[in-house]
């Protein structure tokens, strides 16, 4: 009886390291590719949630993807405006892989994805500067330039990545927040 016991764990055991091994899982919301010798192409974008099949490293590796939108948010910075006036501004970014297969050969990492969206959304900066300071505050919303400068900031960006054959498709770009210093409020 305890022999039996034993033999019976051990076997569930094996079973369990050997579906680690040849199986792995893609969720509703990640796309896998699974390469084959460090190899990508079409075939191995696997979109379809459920359980898959795979060699063992190294001839398989499985890289997952979130399918969801990224959130990428800068850091607080002071600006000039066009007219002279200091504006303290942080900026967003949201952004989602498009094409899994272009993203595993160019970037393979969403660290990378973060870091090149980083230096991109630096751009939005110059977009920002190129306008006077009534038309990001005002209490009369017709001056206002936020929806502009946003939208074409998300063009600028979205057509520079395109170019560059990231896979990332940005949704959207926005100022999250415009703090006033003290000495343009006092002005």
């Amino acid at each position: 009886m305890k022999n039996s016991f034993v033999v019976l764990v051990g076997l569930v055991i094996v079973g369990v390291l050997l579906s680690h091994m040849f199986l792995y899982q893609v969720r509703y919301d990640e796309v896998a590719v699974r390469t084959t010798f460090d190899k990508a192409d079409e075939s191995s974008i696997q979109a379809t949630p459920g359980l898959k099949w795979r060699w063992p490293w190294p001839i398989n590796k499985v890289t997952l993807y979130p399918r969801r939108l990224q959130l990428l948010e800068d850091k607080i910075e002071e600006l000039q405006t066009s007219d002279g006036k200091s504006v303290i501004v942080r900026t967003y970014l949201t952004w989602r892989i498009e094409d899994p297969l272009k993203f595993y050969v160019t970037l393979k990492d969403p660290g990378e994805a973060a870091r090149q969206l980083s230096s991109r959304l630096r751009e939005v900066r110059g977009l920002i500067s190129n306008h006077r300071f009534d038309e990001l505050v005002n209490l009369d919303r017709s001056k206002l330039k936020l929806a502009q400068i946003e939208s074409d900031a998300t063009t600028l960006i979205d057509k520079a990545l395109t170019e560059a054959g990231y896979g990332i498709k940005v949704e959207s770009v926005g100022i999250h927040k415009i703090i006033l210093p003290e000495s343009t409020t006092s002005k």
